[in-house]
């Protein structure tokens, strides 16, 4: 019987991905993140940055990831609008982590540091394209763990610049690939 407790627990907490009560405020758009995954790549998210990246999406929806939807449909709306927050961190680029912080003022396209920080706005019925993406100007993210197969969740922090806002939040995020 305790082992179906536990189970059903189990079931419960992937089931719900990782929530978060989380809010963020960049310009005129807040995003209340309902959601957030990531996911590896030994090439690349963004092809200014070097490889081995990992792409961390803070979304208003949830379950982001179709493995914790169980079968459901894809909570994503496309007649609602959307806000999101999309962090990129390449490995290769900082190979001092844990003891070094990505520096989050680069940019996906031009490069320039070893992440790129974007808050992404999609219009209702915009079929999910954006029609704003603001970029951090400065900033950083710190992982505290990473568990490169994905059992573990990668846990963190950010402190970045976007539009003149202050974007500050906490990682804890399950592996989606």
């Amino acid at each position: 019987m305790r082992m179906l407790a536990v189970a059903v627990v189990v079931a419960s907490v992937l089931a719900s991905g990782c929530s978060s009560d989380q809010a963020f405020t960049v310009g005129s758009q807040h995003l209340v993140v309902k959601d957030q995954i990531y996911q590896s790549k030994a090439t690349y998210f963004c092809n200014g940055l070097a490889a081995d990246q990992v792409k961390f999406r803070f979304v208003d929806y949830g379950p982001a990831c179709a493995v914790d939807r169980n079968g459901a449909p894809d909570p994503f709306d496309a007649t609602k609008e959307h806000t999101e927050l999309d962090i990129v961190i390449s490995f290769t680029g900082n190979p001092m982590w844990p003891t070094k912080a990505f520096d989050a003022s680069g940019d996906c396209d031009a490069g320039g540091a070893n992440a790129a920080v974007t808050f992404l706005h999609v219009p209702a019925n915009a079929n999910g394209v954006a029609d704003t993406t603001m970029k951090a100007t400065v900033g950083s993210i710190k992982l505290g763990t990473y568990d490169p197969t994905g059992a573990k969740p990668t846990t963190g922090n950010f402190d970045v610049t976007i539009g003149g806002s202050q974007v500050k939040g906490s990682i804890n995020s399950y592996s989606c690939n």
